[in-house]
């Protein structure tokens, strides 16, 4: 029996230190920066990893580099791909891939094929329990959760109307565009939906379409465009399309100012140091009585990137006024990426870096804006940029509310 069991102790210490050194070869190629001999690795090992959240890292990177392989080598990191990730992560996977790629038409098939599967996934309850699990992991309230599912689903099933425009299914790409706004009314859906609408000579409905996306984000650029494209196909005099553009945009901005009071919150700021790009120090305490503008941003998010010069144009509203402050707060690990973006893109305004200061903000994501009252108090939060909002009114709303 002593012996049996003798047997069973050494198999299992040498299945042990079989399985480690396969888990470190892992971590290791995961370490790779090179893509071409991270690709070369992996696809040696990938249907050996027994570790799922090893083999999730794994795929997770490599199926996008494998996109345009030949079909077999595609269809194994596929398989791996749909079997380490759940319904959620794969879907986000495939989407991120799909737009990424939305260019390349050698692969426009598979690129369908796999955005199609994606649709699919997204409006299974698999999906809406795996994003639960992730908003929960993320710090969302209830609340919070119940907005930002139909905001990833929207996500997807427009890459998904996207594609189905380039094929010329236009109806069906309609369908899919009106199945997100069932849900979820956005200016960018908004004009999708325009577009597929003025692909079928329906200039009426696009022009209300895209004046309402211009009513919601009236910096938006491509609505602007679009207005006048589609009043000329209508036959619109300038002066009146010149009207209704006015209205949207002044109809955007009442809409700002209707809601301060509703959105205002009380919440006190927590005391804070930070460090200043030129080794300053400031603290909370030498701010009192102040309005503070707070922005949390990354180097390398988009959104931030986008955002920031409209920062930097408020902030050179009130540079001269002593009772406006801004604290520009940095969030990247490498610091020494920050002192090179903000000198390559000529911002003015003091930037910090942000430390643990990001965390006693409960900040979940970049970018993240604060504004501070003279008493202490976070009085109005907002989260993300969108393509197209006056975010430089909004924020001197929101200042000149505090005075």
């Amino acid at each position: 029996m002593k012996k049996t069991a003798l047997i069973i102790t050494l198999l299992m210490m040498i299945t042990a230190c079989a399985i480690k050194p396969t888990e470190n070869r892992i971590e290791k190629t995961l370490a790779i920066k090179e893509d071409s001999v991270f690709v070369r690795e992996a696809l040696m090992m990938i249907d050996d990893v027994e570790s799922s959240e090893l083999k999730y890292q794994l795929t997770e990177r490599l199926f996008p580099l494998v996109i345009d392989r030949e079909g077999e080598i595609y269809q194994s990191v596929l398989n791996a791909t749909q079997e380490s990730h759940n319904a959620m992560q794969y879907a986000m996977l495939a989407n991120t891939i799909a737009w990424k790629n939305r260019e390349n038409t050698l692969l426009e098939d598979r690129l369908f094929s796999l955005i199609e599967d994606a649709a699919v996934q997204c409006r299974t309850g698999e999906f809406i329990d795996a994003l639960s699990v992730y908003l929960d992991k993320r710090g969302y309230s209830p609340m919070e959760k119940i907005e930002a599912e139909p905001q990833y689903r929207a996500m997807i099933l427009d890459t998904y109307a996207y594609y189905l425009m380039k094929m010329g299914r236009v109806e069906d790409a309609l369908a899919v565009y009106e199945e997100i706004l069932a849900e979820y009314d956005d200016p960018e859906i908004l004009i999708n939906v325009s577009r597929a609408q003025a692909k079928l000579n329906r200039y009426q409905y696009a022009m209300e379409n895209v004046l309402k996306a211009l009513s919601q984000a009236p910096a938006h650029q491509d609505a602007l465009s679009l207005i006048y494209e589609y009043g000329e196909s209508l036959s619109y005099p300038a002066s009146a399309i010149d009207t209704m553009v006015e209205k949207a945009v002044n109809d955007a901005h009442e809409a700002i100012v209707s809601t301060l009071d509703e959105i205002r919150i009380d919440k006190p700021m927590p005391a804070f140091k930070l460090e200043n790009l030129d080794g300053s120090v400031v603290r909370s305490s030498d701010l009192q009585g102040k309005i503070l503008v707070i922005d949390f941003f990354a180097t390398w998010c988009g959104p931030c990137r986008r955002a920031l010069p409209k920062v930097h144009q408020l902030y050179q509203s009130y540079e001269n006024d002593e009772d406006v402050r801004f604290l520009i707060i940095s969030t990247d690990k490498d610091k020494s990426k920050v002192r090179p973006f903000i000198e390559t893109n000529q911002y003015t305004f003091p930037v910090y870096y942000g430390d643990d200061v990001s965390d006693k903000f409960g900040i979940k994501g970049v970018p993240t804006m604060f504004v501070v009252g003279p008493d202490g108090k976070i009085r109005y939060e907002k989260i993300g940029y969108a393509e197209g909002e006056d975010l430089e009114f909004t924020l001197m709303m929101y200042v000149n509310s505090l005075r």
